[in-house]
């Protein structure tokens, strides 16, 4: 699924008037009925946050809550069967399983007189049933199970979700017979920040290298994008070389070019395949010092769309890391630099040894490293 910019902002405008409740969904789906669900439900996420990061501050003023907290307190005796905190939230704008924080959170320091820890807080937020008010514990519990942007239940969704399509990526690739590490194997090896996948062997999509593919299962927005890039993307890049990202419900088509970097977004072209309409590829070459740029800045090479033979008909390939053709990345680079830093210094130890034990030591440490050397090469 690939949305302008301008659709885009036309649906992210029209969510402003939603709450997070199940039935907003339902909305969405009717005002944009040639929209998937998944990609309708990951643009009100990620919106509804923004608008949450940006009001948030003016609900957590200990005068806010306690007003929210009384009312409660009175409502609910008034009216014990009835949602009042889910009420109260669609009231104030605010998400109810937040909502539902503040107000439990402000309930255990009456019972205990004292800041109740994060462990207990959030135990009885995933279980409602342990907390002693019955009329609270069943308010929390609307409040989780109507909130589709926020709350343990919606956490546990979307690690679910990341998961399976992350299983969904691992068996296409071992479909197709191909050799790779995934994530879990990565840390086992000592690897703190890795990608999803590793390929064992490199692949080559239409002629260019491809070493790792990380899965998102999300919409790639400005802003997620742009997050992305600058805390896992490029560090990807540097380390491992070449790769591949998936935004599996869709992202922004202007994201194809990264304008303020100096890619050329002209260089486009429709993707098809045995006659089956496919989604576009979104590349991004790795960055290079362009010459002809006017300050001499650092500039990203043009981006090219690539077709897709890895996930047939499973989700959109989105944005495509490149190191420079004609070039090896700047990781092997450093590690041939190394190899040759280290061979210099044995040398030197060897020639400059005093006496023959010394010398026969350097000599075979020399040896040892040149032979290393020479296999990796």
């Amino acid at each position: 699924m690939r949305l302008s910019r301008a659709e885009y902002k036309e649906i992210a405008r029209w969510t402003e008037q939603l709450r997070p409740t199940r039935q907003c969904m339902k909305m969405l789906k009717d005002r944009y009925p040639h929209h998937s669900q998944s990609t309708l439900l990951s643009i009100f996420s990620l919106e509804y946050q923004k608008r949450t990061k940006r009001t948030m501050s003016r609900h957590h003023v200990p005068d806010v809550m306690e007003r929210y907290y009384q009312r409660y307190l009175s409502e609910s005796k008034v009216r014990p069967t009835a949602p009042v905190l889910l009420e109260l939230a669609n009231e104030v704008d605010l998400s109810p399983a937040l909502m539902a924080r503040i107000i439990l959170d402000r309930f255990l320091m009456d019972m205990d007189g004292g800041m109740p820890s994060k462990t207990i807080l959030n135990s009885m937020l995933k279980e409602p049933s342990l907390i002693q008010d019955h009329i609270l514990a069943n308010n929390i519990y609307q409040c989780t199970i109507n909130d589709c942007c926020y709350g343990p239940l919606v956490d546990c969704i979307k690690h679910a979700v990341g998961q399976e399509h992350e299983v969904l990526l691992r068996d296409k690739l071992m479909e197709r017979n191909l050799s790779f590490l995934d994530e879990n194997q990565l840390r086992t090896m000592g690897y703190d920040k890795t990608p999803d996948i590793i390929l064992e062997v490199p692949v080559a999509v239409e002629g260019h290298i491809i070493h790792w593919i990380e899965s998102k299962a999300s919409f790639g927005d400005d802003h997620s994008h742009r997050t992305y890039l600058n805390e896992q993307f490029w560090s990807y890049w540097n380390r491992f070389g070449p790769g591949l990202v998936i935004y599996w419900y869709g992202f922004i088509e202007e994201l194809d070019c990264q304008r303020d970097r100096g890619l050329d977004p002209s260089m486009r072209r429709p993707l098809g395949h045995h006659g089956v309409d496919r989604q576009q590829w979104l590349p991004l070459s790795g960055p290079t010092l362009t010459p002809s740029h006017p300050c001499g800045a650092k500039q990203l090479s043009p981006c090219v769309q690539l077709n897709s033979t890895l996930l047939p008909g499973h989700g959109t390939l989105r944005h495509q890391f490149m190191a420079p053709v004609g070039h090896k990345n700047r990781a092997i680079l450093h590690r041939e630099e190394e190899k040759k830093i280290s061979i210099e210094q044995e040398q030197n130890k060897w020639k400059t040894a005093d006496s023959v034990p010394l010398k026969f030591q350097a000599f075979l440490s020399l040896f040892s490293k040149m032979t290393v050397a020479t296999k990796s090469s």
